[in-house]
């Protein structure tokens, strides 16, 4: 990727992979990170022949630090094309927010500012808190949803009607780029922590882009949003349907999806029905080798190396949420798996004849998880205590 150069120079549409500058060079290498940048331009509104080009420039309060031209990436979808750029940056303990703009830079050298719905300004710059800002071998993924050269020709509609649809389109456009493993692509896709970081990413982009600090519809917004990012669960959950996980690397590349999904739950990334919730339940049940091993923790170990406390309070929080449900027992098909992540028990280990249905709360050596334990007393109540827990 080349950087822009103010002396002068004409800059086309470029096509290709995106590299890195660094906008920090006297900063030693371990202290920095990469901000890989993602807008979406609509194919109709994006002239080639006019000579523009989509400029990212780095600004300082009124001066312009560095300009960095973006490339399109993809232009597959129907409607819009995807442009990036990346560029090298101190790490947080060196500065806290990168503040940059979009222009469309035009083949007479002149300069049009993107227009932003709801910005009084149509030159208004955006911010990135850094503070907020983790990735994947130090590489952070700002989605900063769709761009455009020109204000929308609707007038009858609201900003708050005109932030909701932009943020609508772009997230479906981005949800799509990302590859969630299935059978659909042979189990070829994102899944583990890599999964979990961008999809928050994508999220953060989007809350951040789209309503900030307004709280005008962002209730709304953010039902839509979490529906829209549920979608790219939805090969996974077909998967489940189907029983498609004979073949045992099927099975567990499936077990992974289905902690990082009840991951997104907690976290509001994502919304399911109580029947897919039940689906999940059951794609956790663990299984064991004829060794008496279970694969199923050595995989999970792999897959959350550095988030596995996260994963054991995800599923304390499912099985809680089916526990509420009288006649879901889908809950139990989590409980092995919880019992060997936290290391409370292991695989084959004799169960103790430690038991008391019928006490005001409920004694099973089981539910003892320390940190976790799941709060049966608070869940116990008269509708559904003598179905669930006796058979626990």
């Amino acid at each position: 990727m080349e950087a822009y150069s103010y002396a002068g120079g004409h800059h086309r549409p470029t096509r290709g992979p995106v590299t890195t500058d660094s906008l920090m060079p006297n900063i030693p290498e371990n202290k920095t990170m990469d901000v890989t940048f993602h807008v979406a331009l609509s194919k109709k509104k994006w002239d080639t022949p006019q000579g523009k080009s989509l400029m990212l420039i780095v600004t300082n309060e009124d001066e312009e630090i560095a300009g960095h031209t973006l490339r399109m990436t993809d232009e597959t979808d129907s409607k819009y094309l995807e442009f990036a750029t990346s560029f090298t940056i101190a790490e947080p303990s060196h500065f806290t927010s990168l503040e940059y703009k979009y222009v469309f830079l035009l083949d007479d050298g002149s300069k049009v500012p993107e227009h932003r719905h709801g910005c009084a300004l149509p030159s208004a710059k955006r911010h990135l808190n850094l503070n907020k800002c983790s990735g994947t071998d130090k590489t952070y993924h700002r989605y900063d949803g769709i761009v455009r050269n020109k204000k929308s020709k609707k007038v009858f509609e609201n900003n708050d009607t005109k932030l909701k649809n932009d943020m609508e389109k772009a997230a479906q456009f981005f949800i799509r780029k990302i590859n969630i493993a299935s059978s659909s692509n042979s189990f070829q896709g994102l899944n583990g922590e890599q999964l979990i970081l961008r999809l928050e990413m994508l999220k953060k982009g989007m809350e951040e882009v789209y309503w900030g600090a307004n709280e005008n519809g962002r209730k709304e917004r953010s039902s839509l949003l979490k529906q829209i990012m549920t979608t790219a669960f939805k090969p996974l959950l077909e998967d489940i349907r189907r029983n498609c996980h004979k073949e045992e690397d099927t099975r567990l590349m499936m077990l992974i999806n289905a902690t990082l999904v009840a991951y997104c739950l907690v976290k509001q990334i994502v919304e399911l029905s109580d029947d897919d919730k039940e689906l999940m339940c059951k794609a956790l049940l663990p299984r064991m080798d004829q060794e008496k091993k279970c694969p199923d923790l050595i995989v999970l170990n792999k897959a959350f190396p550095n988030t596995m406390s996260q994963m054991i309070s995800a599923l304390h929080s499912l099985s809680k949420t089916m526990i509420c449900r009288p006649g879901k027992l889908s809950w139990i098909y989590i409980m092995p798996l919880i019992h060997f992540m936290d290391k409370k028990c292991i695989p084959w280990q004799e169960a103790p004849d430690d038991i008391n249905h019928d006490a005001k709360v409920p004694h099973w050596w089981g539910i003892v998880l320390g940190e976790h334990k799941l709060d049966f007393e608070t869940f116990k109540s008269v509708r559904i205590e003598r179905y669930a827990y006796k058979y626990t």
